[in-house]
Formats: C-alpha cells, sequence, structure tokens
C-alpha cells in the first residue's frame, strides 16, 4: 500500500513538473518570437531607417556591401547584384544603384515564411497603406519597406481576412522612399491601394 502511494505521489510530481515545463517553453518562445524573426535575416533599425545586416539602401555604398558579403559561402555576386543564402530558408539580395555607387534596394525572401504581420508591427509600427493586386497579391506598405503577404497560405475561410498572424514572404527595403499618398491604379487595373484600416476583411480593402 505505502508503494502505491510513493508511485501516485511520483507520477502527480512529474504530471506537474511536465506541465510547468511545457507552459515555461510556450513563454519563452513568445518572448522571443519577435526579436528572433528579425535576428536571423539581421533587420532593424538604422537610426531609425529600415536596414539589413546594418545596410541602408541610398547610403551605404556597393564597394562596402560587397567587400563584407561577397566571399561569404553561398554567396553569388554578379554585376551589380549580391545574392546571400541562395541555398537556404532565408535568401538576402542586394541590388546596386544604376552607377554602382550605393546600395539601391535590398530583397529579402523567405521560402517558408515565418515572420507575421503582427511581429513586424511590433518593429515597425503600423504601414500607411496596403496595396492589392488584380493577380492576387497584397502589400504592406511603409516610406521605407514594402512587405508582401503570404494570404493564399493564411485562407482557411472564405473570406479573407488581415490578422496578426498572417505570414510574410518577402520584404523590400528601397533607397527611394515610398508614398504613402493613394495612387491611382494604372490603366490595366493591376494594383489598388487604401490607407490602413487595420484587421479587417480583405474585401474592405478593395472598395
Amino acid at each position: 500500500m505505502g508503494l502505491m502511494k510513493r508511485w501516485t505521489f511520483f507520477t502527480l510530481l512529474l504530471w506537474i513538473a511536465t506541465i510547468i515545463l511545457v507552459v515555461a517553453s510556450i513563454g519563452v518562445g513568445r518572448s522571443r518570437s519577435a526579436p528572433d524573426a528579425f535576428s536571423t535575416p539581421h533587420i532593424g533599425l538604422c537610426n531609425n531607417i529600415p536596414c539589413v545586416q546594418d545596410v541602408v539602401p541610398g547610403l551605404t555604398t556597393w564597394d562596402d556591401a560587397t567587400a563584407r558579403f561577397a566571399s561569404i559561402t553561398g554567396s553569388i555576386l554578379t554585376s551589380g547584384r549580391l545574392a546571400l543564402g541562395t541555398s537556404g530558408l532565408i535568401q538576402t539580395t542586394f541590388t546596386s544603384d544604376a552607377r554602382g555607387d550605393k546600395v539601391d534596394t535590398i530583397n529579402v525572401s523567405f521560402a517558408v515564411p515565418s515572420l507575421t504581420l503582427g511581429t513586424l508591427f511590433t518593429q515597425f509600427g503600423m504601414p500607411c497603406k496596403l496595396r492589392t493586386y488584380a493577380s492576387g497579391g497584397v502589400q504592406v506598405i511603409y516610406p521605407r519597406l514594402t512587405a508582401n503577404l503570404d494570404m493564399v497560405a493564411d485562407v482557411s475561410h472564405s473570406v479573407a481576412r488581415l490578422s496578426s498572424d498572417v505570414a510574410i514572404n518577402e520584404m523590400n527595403f528601397p533607397a527611394e522612399t515610398n508614398t504613402c499618398s493613394l495612387e491611382v491604379a494604372d490603366p490595366a487595373n493591376l494594383y489598388h491601394d487604401q490607407l490602413w484600416r487595420g484587421f479587417v476583411a480583405l474585401d474592405d480593402y478593395q472598395n
């Protein structure tokens, strides 16, 4: 009888310890999700300007960027283009301006989207507008960055809806500032701009 009590007590302690460990791991994962999502591709702010690996489009020289990254394993340098992580899950591509003086754009693409819209907002605040394309693409636009949303993978209902859990499959950092004014769609009706309205149905941005 005493053995049975000891076994029951030990099982109860093990069960409680398991619950504590699971809860703690979830908490740690959530607390690290935002910084980890940006630290892996090294996305951040340089003097309050979005940058990647401390490279700021329009400010960092092309010579500096190529000197720092061209020798990294897996990098590919061609005329005016430097790609990093070409065999990995995150690929970063630097493109030079027409004269080859400065980095003109930086593109970060995620083979397996893990960075979420909520994490993006935590890091950079709210976007100034949202753009929907006739092809189905959706972008959130900031003055110094654009993020492409992985809406296809996120849609689980008949109506597509923006949420903090929507994943991002690509980010673009231009040297030339994006305009936050609403641009009139071109004659081919390729895209439609709306000011950011929050987490609502995507159809609300298309009217």
